[in-house]
């Protein structure tokens, strides 16, 4: 007889429970993002670029259009430059880290740690046309307040 009680105690609480009636309780699950800061630029963003001086010593390039943060602030004006140099060559790809961010803005100077690297205009790593006036991208590998 015990046991038969114990087995309708269970099937109704199932009952229940599929029904909606009993639920566990459980902590709501909330996804959280980071909040940004004004002027951060994120890590992913993709930053255009135009080739100036192709040495391979001494690479520089001028980021052709605006970079936003998340309040669509002007993170790193138009015009500002990226200085770094050729890595390497593999077949006919150019392998350039940038190290240094000049803002347009204000002329200051960034270290970029860790370095961008270049890649082609839809982001694939190196650059295969390797001389001046030649579009390239990189991509911002950390999350970064850029000082205005």
């Amino acid at each position: 007889m015990e046991r038969r009680k114990l087995t309708w105690a269970l099937l109704i609480s199932l009952v229940l429970m599929f029904c909606g009636v009993v639920q566990a309780q459980q902590p709501p699950v909330m996804a959280q993002r980071p909040q940004s800061e004004p002027y951060e630029v994120t890590q992913g963003t993709f930053l255009n670029i135009t080739l100036e001086r192709v040495d391979p010593d001494h690479v520089s390039a001028m980021l052709y259009e605006n970079v936003y943060d998340d309040f669509e602030n002007v993170a790193i004006p138009r015009g500002s430059r990226l200085f770094g140099r050729q890595i390497s060559k593999v077949n006919d790809r150019y392998d350039v880290y940038f190290t240094q961010l000049q803002l347009g803005s204000t002329g200051q100077t960034l270290t970029l740690d860790p370095p961008l690297q270049a890649t082609s205009p839809l982001g694939s790593a190196g650059i295969t046309n390797f001389k001046p006036d030649a579009t390239a991208a990189t991509i911002w590998r950390r999350d970064q307040v850029i000082p205005h």
